[in-house]
């Protein structure tokens, strides 16, 4: 069978081009069967209905797709020949997607996995694909509890294979620090274990990870406390800055200890920042700006901290936040 993944045979300029094919579909089981904390949706789970159908169509297209590539030398004459198969016409029209809506979707389904190696996320009138979308607030359920279960099990993962085990009575307490990310850890006698846990939490992004999780769970959130902790690690992240040893002035305005009003020192820090695209930096400086100021007006200490913490069992995985448990 060819090669099945994300390429970008005919060097769209538009599209992403790596230097080799992307089995993003095995990158997906690979993330699910990992030790490194996340909470994944059904989206992200390779298993579920869906993903198992998307991952079906495009091996059955695979094959034909290679040999339509090896027939076709432009993008537009892969266009012209699927207009032709699904319209009987090379001049397709544009408003078939909405007369032809099954149809369209094959086209567009094939039109994907022979330019770019796979269907990608698929369109779901393909009847190929054999989905029925569930309503949404029965997805949204399901997606919250395929999160719980996902990051659940790696960090069973995370335990297992870094030997450390829990007894089955045993329920480990979790804080993480909003703006650190640090992790505090009681509940089990095995200070070694608790040290060596700490560790691992602490590397890999786990504990950002997992807060993102606890504070998804957490419905009654103040917005001061959420605004002063993004902007502590936006500050942090784009130019070192320690946002709770800064001072604000008479006007409001937070400085650098070289006298440089924030704003300004922001700006000149995000233009040399490579881990933000050049689109993209007058959001990441006005996103960063709305929750500085809005600390600078209310003052750092006089917004609250957000609490952060959440239990892990054998039995329970991850306990959702608000479920009350002694550690």
């Amino acid at each position: 069978m060819s090669e099945i993944g994300y390429y970008n045979y005919y060097n769209n300029p538009h599209r992403y081009s790596p230097d080799t094919v992307q089995d993003r579909y095995q990158q997906m089981v690979d993330a699910y069967n990992s030790d490194k904390l996340k909470a994944k949706s059904s989206e992200y789970d390779p298993y579920s209905e869906l993903n198992l159908s998307r991952r079906n169509l495009d091996e059955k297209l695979a094959d034909w797709a290679s040999t339509v590539r090896s027939q076709c030398k432009t993008e537009q004459e892969v266009h012209e020949y699927l207009s032709k198969k699904y319209f009987g016409t090379s001049d397709f029209a544009y408003t078939k997607r909405w007369d032809e809506p099954e149809k369209y979707a094959m086209f567009k389904n094939d039109y994907n996995a022979i330019c770019y190696g796979t269907i990608g996320c698929g369109n779901l009138d393909d009847p190929r694909l054999n989905y029925t979308p569930e309503d949404w607030e029965s997805y949204e359920a399901k997606s919250q509890d395929d999160k719980h279960k996902s990051i659940s099990l790696n960090m069973q993962n995370l335990l297992k294979n870094n030997n450390i085990t829990l007894n089955d009575d045993d329920t480990l307490l979790i804080s993480i620090n909003p703006y650190t990310r640090e992790v505090d850890l009681s509940g089990i006698e095995n200070n070694a274990n608790l040290a060596q846990l700490k560790g691992l939490l602490e590397q890999n992004n786990n504990s950002s990870n997992l807060l993102a999780y606890v504070k998804n769970q957490m419905s009654d959130l103040d917005s001061n406390s959420v605004a002063k902790m993004q902007a502590y690690r936006l500050v942090m992240d784009y130019t070192g800055l320690d946002l709770s040893k800064m001072e604000t002035r008479e006007d409001g305005k937070y400085y650098t200890s070289d006298g440089i009003e924030f704003s300004e020192y922001l700006k000149e820090k995000l233009k040399d920042c490579k881990d933000v695209p050049m689109e993209f930096r007058g959001a990441a400086f006005e996103y960063t700006m709305q929750n500085v100021n809005k600390v600078a007006q209310l003052g750092w200490n006089n917004i609250p901290d957000l609490n952060i913490s959440i239990g892990y069992n054998n039995s329970s995985g991850f306990i959702p936040y608000g479920t009350s448990f002694e550690a």
